[in-house]
């Protein structure tokens, strides 16, 4: 490795950005913080995650609402839109499921037990859910789906329907694409020092997720209950331009299948595309002095 290089990925930068290596090492300890917080905050914090995420959702329903243009283009004015959420997530202070898969590092680094690993990822998913669902509730309550003579409702529906009627193993793949690129993005935003920074770092790799279709858990969480509240509502189910074909997918069972397959591709997405990965990149065989890899949390 050339010196230049070297000093790149390890030497701290006076400018605006971490190095990799520093930011590899900032992950870890983050883990450990993670996995410590109180459990009422954990909680709070993991609901305004979902809710974050939430409006990210609504936001991109309304942006593409009866958009007449081409796929490519609407998906990118999608996936800028979409950004809201993560934004939100990263500077207003959250506990988001997906990016939390990067607590993988920690413990790798033996620095949590695989028990508080699983807590914190299963107590951090049902807060979303509970955010995301609050959200649907609140935007169905408040019929934002009637935008545009019912054409917010449309768009909705067509999304929830067509989530529902993806096979297993197709949404798996999605959710392994979208998470490699939303913990990408926490990667990115975490070596920046301003808020500026911070959101143009993550604005590339978010818009891109979004636009190649992949499957986000807990955006997820949102769609399809948002979706079922819509299909069992007349004026937006019976108007023309309703994706019948798909109708008969959005279940409660198509929806516990996406949400499965979208959580475990999220998973490997986050925690082995992008978590050991680096992790073995930066921290394997790397110490941090008394009481840093060589200890597991009991």
């Amino acid at each position: 490795m050339h010196h230049k290089e070297a000093s790149f990925l390890t030497q701290p930068s006076a400018v605006d950005l971490h190095p990799p290596a520093e930011i590899a090492r900032r992950m870890e300890q983050l883990g450990v913080t993670k996995c410590s917080l109180p459990p009422h905050r954990r909680i709070l914090l993991s609901i305004a995650a979902g809710a974050f995420i939430a409006l990210g959702c609504i936001a991109y329903q309304v942006a593409l609402a009866g958009w007449q243009g081409s796929y490519g283009a609407g998906q990118i004015l999608g996936g800028l839109v979409f950004n809201l959420g993560l934004a939100l997530v990263a500077l207003a202070g959250a506990e988001l499921f997906t990016g939390n898969t990067l607590i993988v590092m920690a413990f790798a680094g033996r620095k949590i037990s695989l028990g508080q690993m699983a807590a914190n990822w299963a107590a951090v998913w049902l807060g979303n859910a509970a955010g995301a669902l609050l959200i649907a509730l609140l935007a169905y309550g408040a019929q934002v789906w009637a935008g545009g003579g019912n054409l917010v409702g449309l768009k909705a529906l067509g999304i929830g329907a067509a989530k529902a009627a993806l096979p297993f193993g197709v949404a798996f793949a999605r959710g392994i694409l979208a998470n490699i690129l939303v913990t990408l993005a926490v990667w990115v935003y975490s070596g920046r020092r301003t808020a500026a920074d911070k959101i143009a770092a993550m604005v590339l790799p978010i818009t891109a997720f979004v636009a190649m279709g992949g499957e986000h858990s807990v955006a997820n969480l949102f769609f399809l209950p948002y979706a079922l509240m819509l299909k069992a509502t007349p004026a937006v189910a019976s108007t023309p331009g309703a994706p019948a074909d798909l109708l008969p997918h959005l279940t409660l069972l198509g929806t516990g299948r996406n949400l499965a397959a979208s959580t475990l591709g999220n998973l490997v997405g986050g925690a082995v595309c992008v978590g050991l990965f680096y992790w073995f990149a930066f921290r394997w065989r790397e110490t941090d002095g008394a009481g840093g890899a060589g200890h597991r949390a009991a």
